[in-house]
């Protein structure tokens, strides 16, 4: 029900529909941000983390997403 009353609003966009959406989105916009990306480590700081993995006596595994 949510998601056919914000398509209304989207669809008049004027009057007292604009009146009654505008607070939520202004709200909305204000307490929400952009995605962050996650990069994953550089090659030096995955060299640095092996080689001190390695001067402790362990192995490091290092496993990426694809």
């Amino acid at each position: 029900m949510s998601y056919e009353l914000i398509r209304f609003a989207a669809k008049y966009r004027k009057g007292l529909m604009a009146t009654l959406t505008t607070p939520g989105l202004w709200l909305q916009r204000v307490t929400t941000k952009p995605p962050q990306t996650i990069r994953p480590p550089s090659r030096f700081a995955a060299r640095r983390r092996i080689e001190l993995e390695k001067a402790q006596g362990g192995e490091l595994v290092i496993a990426y997403r694809a």
